[in-house]
């Protein structure tokens, strides 16, 4: 490499940092960064048992960082890969004309716009998507590594195992990585090159994966994934595949890489070519699909395709984007809007988690919006647009300008935010369709544990305070039970409105 050609590299390095810094921030606007919820991952340590998903918690323990260390960990490993993302694009870009014009220029902020307002980023702004976002660093430097020339071949596979390693200890799921990874390295270097780069991380994985088959730290046990895989294609099609979420999940990259599909099957230089690279882009679409055989939840894992778009940028990028293209312009543009334009999601089987405010008006009642977690004096609100509605569940009307109604005899309230121990009581404030004339029967139950009895003669002004259950640990589910609903009309305070309405909550404080 020449003088100019290495001090070139180095500032497109710099540049690239720099740029995936200002996106990362602009998507903080859009998708609020969550911080919390790592307690559970600190359960697992190494040192004390061989654990699926306990790297990371073995690391904090020894030394010794909570909520903040893991929160800067996840920010780190997402600039970091959207860095190294927006590199390998410039680098792509400047390959045939060693030069950068106005035109790849505007290429490259596209591109990395598509990139840093993917699924990847949306689903790692979530509380607990740190076990995501440090293995897709790690596969990055993992790929770079396995796509630079030839020389090396001693140290690169020992270097390259032990990235692609610490990214399964940190997610098992990272397999389908590897996969994608061998898939690639099969049609660039051959059979015995690939052996001996992507061999050994096949071996010591599966060695690993023995060892935890039937353990789990958070989610299920290796053994249960292997179990749901061997009923076939039913759970796919039952519970997994769901083409609009699915196409959701990956957004525009799923286009993206459908264009560098098609170019790059064009530019082969004979049949025999052509025919290698249909079979590459089919092997790489399915290591994306694979995890849908073995996983609840859809979007996260629909997510890999990244990995192969990047994969096609390099291989495709420099020649595809060397020209001005008024079409290539517009369709980049159109993309771009339709990355900002989707809500990013995450799908499982009856419910949507939504990592912003309109998602909710898009997918209704399974939309959950991801909170921040709760700590003590803090309140839920449940009128319209407030927090407090994320956590409604069975049995409620639409959210109020003053708060919410149920509309059956029990309704329920599941809180997955409480990670601080020193909350032991819930003060809530509600209304109720009930008077002396027509007294009610309140009662509450906290994860089916009974936690009051009350009788309620009155519509406004009702505060109930309650004891949490020394028990409760994880989620808690909050169910209300009233004895007789009724409707504003029987009660004698509307002439037109019959709706069937009983617990009216107004706010839950956490004490």
């Amino acid at each position: 490499m020449t003088l100019m050609a290495r001090h070139r590299n180095e500032i497109a390095k710099l540049v690239s940092a720099i740029f995936a810094g200002i996106l990362l921030y602009l998507f903080s606007l859009w998708v609020p960064f969550v911080d919390g919820f790592y307690d559970e991952w600190q359960k697992g340590d190494l040192l004390v048992e061989i654990r699926p998903r306990a790297l990371l918690g073995t690391v904090a323990n020894i030394f010794n960082f909570g909520s903040s260390g893991f929160g800067i960990l996840k920010l780190v490993s997402l600039w970091g890969w959207l860095t190294l993302i927006i590199w390998q694009i410039f680098t792509a870009l400047t390959l045939p004309t060693k030069k950068i014009n106005l035109y790849t220029t505007f290429v490259l902020i596209y591109l990395s716009f598509i990139f840093a307002f993917s699924t990847v980023a949306q689903m790692t702004f979530g509380p607990r998507m740190f076990i995501d976002s440090v293995p897709y660093f790690l596969v990055m430097i993992a790929y770079l590594f396995f796509v630079k020339k030839e020389g090396g071949l001693v140290w690169r596979p020992i270097i390259c195992t032990l990235l692609l390693l610490t990214a399964i200890a940190i997610h098992e799921k990272t397999i389908f990585d590897v996969s994608i990874l061998s898939a690639y390295l099969l049609y660039k270097k051959g059979v015995t090159r690939a052996l001996i780069l992507i061999g050994p991380t096949y071996i010591f994985s599966f060695i690993f994966l023995l060892l935890i088959k039937d353990r789990a730290l958070a989610g299920e046990s290796p053994e249960t994934y292997f179990n749901i895989l061997k009923k076939g294609f039913d759970f796919f099609v039952d519970y997994s595949f769901d083409l609009p979420t699915l196409l959701i999940g990956g957004g525009a990259l799923w286009v993206l890489y459908g264009i560098l599909c098609g170019f790059f099957i064009q530019t082969s230089p004979n049949r025999r070519e052509k025919r290698y690279r249909v079979v590459l882009i089919i092997v790489m679409l399915l290591g994306c699909f694979a995890p849908l055989l073995v996983a609840w939840d859809t979007n996260r894992l629909v997510g890999l395709i990244w990995l192969p778009t990047i994969v096609l940028i390099v291989e495709t990028g420099g020649l595809i984007f060397i020209k001005p293209n008024k079409i290539q312009f517009i369709t980049l543009f159109l993309l771009c809007f339709l990355q900002l334009a989707v809500p990013p999601i995450l799908r499982y089987p009856n419910m949507i988690v939504a990592y912003n405010s309109y998602a909710k008006y898009i997918y209704g009642e399974k939309a959950v919006i991801m909170m921040p977690p709760i700590h003590k004096g803090d309140f839920l609100y449940f009128k319209d647009q407030s927090n407090g509605s994320a956590y409604l569940r069975n049995g409620w009307n639409g959210p109020e300008s003053w708060g919410v109604w149920s509309r059956e005899k029990d309704s329920t309230i599941i809180i997955d935010a409480i990670r601080d121990p020193s909350i032991t009581y819930l003060v809530i404030d509600f209304q109720a369709m009930a008077s002396d004339k027509l007294p009610q029967f309140l009662t509450v139950f906290i994860n089916n544990q009974l936690v009051s009895e009350s009788t309620i003669t009155k519509m406004n002004g009702n505060m109930i305070k309650l004891m949490i259950p020394k028990k409760t640990e994880g989620e808690m589910y909050l169910r209300f039970n009233l004895s007789n609903p009724t409707t504003p009309i029987a009660l004698g305070i509307s002439a037109d409105d019959g709706r069937m309405l009983g617990i009216g909550l107004v706010s839950i404080q956490f004490e």
